[in-house]
């Protein structure tokens, strides 16, 4: 098959929550003056967010940007998001979950400060929202702001990166062939970067250990009569998962479940599989098992608690949730200090273009466990650019943190957020006809309208 080469000014690999604040804020800066291609690998926009069933956002920080206008459209529609309030109960075998459920008494807004939060049981409020939708407004969103310059190309594996002169003039995929001239790597798993060959590492200190666990997240229905479902016959004895079955017994499985406003249920077993485990794997390998591990999941829950007997499985969502995985060691590493200490003493303040407060939350491995922070810190400029590629900017959950770093900032607003300073800083960029990491940081900051709020933080 004979590719077609699609030149564009701006490239943005990976359409989840990273790649469409980039894309946007791209299509937003640039007023048609700069073409804008999006390139997925799944059907549909949203990532992990829609494709892996991760549909709620988790109370955290967010200032001024594009999320609370997604969040808008979709709470303007019947039954498409809501508010969720949680209820936290000491977990046991007969309660081995977290439930949360829609509540008309709280508003976005309040879903906005995790910092200093410790009683999780008053102050616990989430986004959920129904993922098919959040992606037709991510679309919608994308396709105004764009107009003719904004492309989006769906259903692409990314193959190659091929390097010139310290910038990737060409990204290939399975059906094109991309000319750009600057590059947002949002893939997760930083693609573009490692085939650009960009320093990277992969657990703590580069030893593919102590990796933040994954999930594979499952939506159940009501049902119009209690029971204990059947499971598939390739799932059934003489079917075992000693290691899963083991974690099951002694409630390791934390089970966060989350209602939508329809009624059913979001379940989240927290993790379904350690990521030391994972990434031994091959991809297809781990999802076969993180399947089967649902239906364990699954079985043990109605077994359990007779509530939920009355539901039964509705979906299995296609992507595993991946919370860490490669990690770019850019120009400057976010550090466990930079995310503990709080905004005031972390390093780089002058950079900062995103926020977080969100724990430092890790699901498996040696030391699993959540750690409440008492202030917000910032994501500085410098994390998202590599030393090497002159015009790549790096903005996903892969962006250079270090392994505690990455456990608190990976939340998707706040991906959204460093996705949407990837995307002004390309413009910016392209304009004054500058390398990406000679881009002016002010000029970012005044264009995502956060220069004030940095200001009130520090104040």
């Amino acid at each position: 098959m004979v590719k077609k080469t699609i030149e564009a000014d701006i490239l943005t690999c990976g359409g989840g929550s990273a790649g469409f604040g980039a894309a946007y804020q791209a299509c937003l800066q640039s007023q048609g003056k700069f073409t804008v291609a999006l390139i997925e690998k799944n059907k549909i926009l949203g990532g992990t967010s829609t494709n892996g069933g991760v549909n709620i956002w988790e109370m955290g920080i967010g200032g001024p940007g594009v999320h609370a206008k997604l969040a808008k459209r979709l709470l303007s529609q019947e039954n498409q998001a809501a508010i969720i309030k949680g209820n936290w109960k000491p977990l046991r075998r007969i309660w081995p979950y977290a439930l949360h459920a829609p509540n008309v008494k709280y508003k976005y807004e309040d879903t906005l400060k995790a910092a200093g939060v410790y009683d999780r049981v008053k102050n616990h409020n989430s986004f959920i929202f129904e993922p098919k939708t959040m992606a037709d407004e991510m679309f919608k969103m994308l396709d105004k702001a764009g107009g003719n310059s904004f492309v989006f190309y769906n259903n692409e594996t990314i193959l190659s990166a091929n390097v010139k002169d310290n910038k990737v003039i060409e990204v290939q995929t399975d059906k094109h062939i991309f000319k750009p001239k600057i590059i947002i790597d949002c893939t997760g798993d930083i693609v573009v970067a490692r085939l650009a060959g960009c320093k990277c590492e992969l657990g703590v200190n580069n030893t593919g250990t102590n990796i933040n666990g994954v999930t594979q997240v499952y939506r159940v229905e009501k049902k119009p009569y209690a029971s204990i479902d059947i499971v598939p016959k390739q799932y059934r004895p003489p079917y075992i998962d000693k290691p899963f079955d083991q974690r099951l017994n002694n409630v390791q499985v934390i089970s966060s479940i989350n209602t939508y406003p329809n009624g059913d249920l979001n379940i989240n077993p927290l993790p379904t599989m350690g990521g030391d485990e994972f990434f031994t794997l091959s991809r297809a390998k781990a999802i076969e098992i993180c399947r089967g591990r649902v239906y364990l999941h699954w079985r043990r829950m109605q077994s359990d608690s007779p509530i939920m007997r009355n539901y039964r499985i509705k979906e299995i969502y296609p992507m595993i949730g991946i919370r860490e995985s490669y990690r770019l060691k850019g120009r400057y590493v976010l550090s466990a200090d930079d995310v503990l200490n709080g905004i005031e003493n972390q390093n780089k303040k002058e950079e900062i273009i995103a926020f977080s407060d969100h724990p430092v939350d890790v699901h498996g491995g040696e030391h699993p466990g959540i750690r409440i922070l008492d202030k917000p810190y910032g994501i500085p400029y410098s994390c998202l650019l590599p030393h090497n590629i002159t015009n790549l900017i790096v903005a996903c959950r892969g962006s250079s943190f270090d392994s505690t770093a990455a456990a608190s900032c990976r939340l998707s607003r706040t991906m959204i957020a460093i996705g949407e300073a990837a995307g002004c800083a390309a413009t910016q960029s392209l304009s004054d006809h500058t390398d990406t990491h000679e881009t002016d940081i002010e000029k970012i900051r005044d264009k995502l309208g956060i220069s004030d709020f940095v200001k009130n933080i520090l104040a």
